[in-house]
């Protein structure tokens, strides 16, 4: 493991947080601008919206400042910088991706720190939540039954007792590689057993040839774990020693992620994604002159099913955003609401139907 002198890791992270954000907002313009393809979702109903070309103006502006915050740490910036971004995510609740939370996160761990001690800790207590709540929550039937059905058609040599003995192990391998990293005897062994997890999520999706959309987030999560973490040498006593900023990081990520077991914190924000938790949703069509009254963007997702015309808005928002849509049943209601509005009888016009 490279450790590099401790005045210039977190300069060094700084560039590649801010590097794998512009990538990722380079790869999906879409997601960052207003447009009629699909809805804003605001997070504040009356926020107001940007028309198309200012929030193009808007969207430069935050990628000037992206590329000024690295270069030198003035909290004039890392405000103007987190204001202009939360303004982006409250005015339309599908950009807070986990890739982009995660972003804005560790943004913040690095601004308006006292020392830069008070950012490591702020940046080891947000990936142990990241880690131990990604862990727990995959610990469901669902995720279970498919992940050993993917086990066994990759690795079909493997004897069927390992392949169900490791699947039931990997939510509990995950929370507990972020459990090493709060204490400082634990921390260099969780860093090895996290990088060399993200080595072959990184792997895995260059042979099958998909998933490059969380290629960055993977790469910044090693170079993170690598320059920042590793090293570091704080106790518990310390790491857990409440400032404003490590307090922050604890009630968003490791305290809130709590209430998601009782269904009262949204899977995005629980990191939980990749759990099997989370529900989709269709919209059925009740109207059928919405056929032709729908905007010629969405008809290419509307399919006929036994009789009935069903909006696949998985597809809509993954090919014309490049994002997974916003998984809790608000966002589908606000969705069918929306393409309701185009039909006389709004009410009744299209029904969510979850799976």
């Amino acid at each position: 493991m490279i450790i590099l002198h401790k005045q210039n890791d977190l300069i060094i992270n700084r560039f590649i947080i801010t590097f794998a954000f512009l990538v990722s907002i380079f790869m999906f313009p879409n997601l960052w601008i207003s447009n009629n393809h699909f809805p804003l979702i605001p997070i504040i109903e009356k926020i107001p919206i940007l028309p198309l070309f200012a929030s193009k103006i808007f969207l430069g502006v935050v990628v000037l400042l992206l590329t000024i915050f690295p270069l030198k740490q003035n909290k004039y910036v890392q405000s103007l910088l987190l204001i202009l971004l939360s303004y982006l995510f409250l005015s339309d609740i599908n950009r807070l991706q986990p890739t982009f939370y995660i972003f804005m996160l560790l943004l913040f761990c690095h601004s308006f720190a006292k020392n830069d001690k008070e950012t490591r800790m702020a940046i080891i207590l947000l990936f142990f939540g990241i880690y131990f709540w990604s862990g727990i929550h995959k610990y469901n039937e669902h995720f279970l039954n498919v992940w050993l059905g993917g086990l066994n058609k990759r690795i079909p040599f493997v004897p069927y007792f390992f392949r169900v003995a490791f699947t039931y192990a990997v939510p509990f391998l995950e929370a507990g590689f972020g459990l090493l990293l709060l204490s400082k005897t634990t921390r260099k062994l969780g860093c090895i057993l996290l990088i060399l997890m993200h080595g072959i999520i990184i792997t895995a999706l260059l042979l099958m040839k998909t998933g490059y959309n969380v290629i960055p987030v993977n790469i910044l999560m090693i170079s993170t774990i690598a320059l920042v973490i590793y090293s570091d040498k704080t106790s518990l006593k310390t790491l857990i020693a409440p400032t404003y900023k490590k307090t922050f990081i604890t009630i968003l990520v490791i305290l809130l992620p709590i209430f998601n077991l009782f269904g009262h914190w949204d899977h995005f924000l629980s990191f939980s994604i990749l759990s099997g938790k989370p529900k989709y949703a269709t919209i059925r069509i009740n109207d059928t002159t919405l056929l032709k009254k729908l905007p010629r963007e969405i008809k290419p997702y509307i399919t006929k099913y036994n009789s009935e015309y069903f909006v696949y808005i998985s597809s809509w928002a993954y090919d014309y955003k490049g994002i997974m849509i916003y998984p809790e049943t608000r966002i589908y209601n606000k969705i069918n609401q929306y393409l309701a509005s185009y039909s006389t009888n709004k009410k009744g016009a299209t029904t969510v139907i979850e799976y």
